[in-house]
């Protein structure tokens, strides 16, 4: 732990070193600050150490841009990676690549849109040596919610606003039925249809409490289910 935080220490020193000297050269209004991480970091939450899964802890990063006409802000949507690339050329004003999988984030940013997928995929697996025997583990996080199927066909669905309610409006829904109809919302916007087909393929046929019950359920519930 002593190390990891010396890390970060040592990170932000130098990060401090590259823009004083942007301001001492005058290029603060001529340049374009990009700042991300490739990847979180968990030291031992859920007994787990290090980047290797599909939980916030590992997949959550800082991501910022600086730079002429972009005040500060946050922006509370979940993005992507392979959104730096386009954000970048609509930010400096050039022509988008259509080789490109991410989105413009540049809308968001300057306060002139919104994103037009206000979500964000993530894949991992096990295997990679041998092709033939990787196994698979697909994860989609909304603002609020993370959805995640693994490679036995079992989901996890996760609530990160901590003080909101399960369901509001007029006419509210009992908690399965609330977290079925998320859960579902969240497998469409993964398994979305993309020019080189399908994001992702998931297949519901196995749900946490029988063939036939609902898509998302109680940890409770599944777990009488399990028990028999």
């Amino acid at each position: 732990l002593r190390a990891y935080l010396a890390s970060i220490a040592y990170a932000d020193a130098k990060l401090g070193q590259v823009l004083d000297r942007l301001e001492e050269c005058g290029l603060t209004d001529d340049t374009l600050i990009v700042l991300w991480s490739d990847h979180g970091w968990q030291l031992g939450e859920k007994l787990a150490f290090r980047k290797f899964t599909l939980w916030e802890r590992a997949l959550r990063i800082p991501l910022m841009f600086g730079g002429a006409g972009i005040e500060p802000a946050r922006i509370p949507a979940s993005v992507s990676l392979v959104d730096i690339a386009p954000t970048i050329l609509a930010l400096l004003g050039l022509a988008p690549d259509p080789a490109f999988s991410g989105q413009d984030l540049s809308p968001a940013i300057t306060g002139s849109g919104s994103l037009a997928r206000p979500y964000a995929p993530s894949v991992w697996g096990l295997g990679f040596k041998n092709l033939e025997n990787t196994k698979l583990a697909y994860s989609v996080r909304s603002d609020r919610y993370r959805l995640t199927k693994y490679w036995d066909d079992s989901y996890e669905l996760y609530d990160h606003a901590a003080d909101a309610e399960a369901s509001d409006g007029e006419k509210q829904l009992a908690p399965s039925h609330y977290f079925t109809r998320l859960t579902q919302r969240l497998i469409a916007a993964v398994s979305a249809p993309t020019a080189e087909g399908v994001l992702y393929e998931l297949d519901l046929r196995l749900r946490p409490s029988g063939n036939k019950g609902p898509v998302a359920t109680h940890v409770d519930a599944f777990a009488k289910y399990q028990r028999g």
